[in-house]
């Protein structure tokens, strides 16, 4: 296979894997958003917490994701991740995450 063929190959995957993991992304962030309408915050809060795993290329997702989990976890009474986990990491995902 030549450079270009190759190089277009693999450009080709990344953007394969890159609209599979924001389908997922997507997926996750719905699937939390239902569950929150359903008041079942302890669920959501583990579909949010894949999102922001998913999220984390792209600052505008990752940072929702964190604002979901902070709802989440507020409203599912988790006070330690709240402020433990979520203020100090919400402030760190803003600063590192890429536009």
């Amino acid at each position: 296979m030549s450079g270009k063929n190759s190089r277009e190959g693999v450009i080709l995957e990344m953007r394969e894997i890159r609209a599979s993991r924001d389908q997922a992304y997507d997926r996750e962030m719905r699937a939390g958003h239902d569950l929150m309408r359903e008041r079942r915050w302890a669920v959501a809060y583990r579909h949010y917490a894949a999102a922001h795993d998913l999220g984390h290329a792209v600052r505008s997702r990752h940072l929702a994701a964190h604002r979901a989990v902070l709802a989440a976890a507020w409203r599912a009474g988790r006070l330690h991740s709240v402020v433990a986990y979520q203020g100090v990491f919400l402030a760190v995902a803003f600063l590192t995450s890429r536009p």
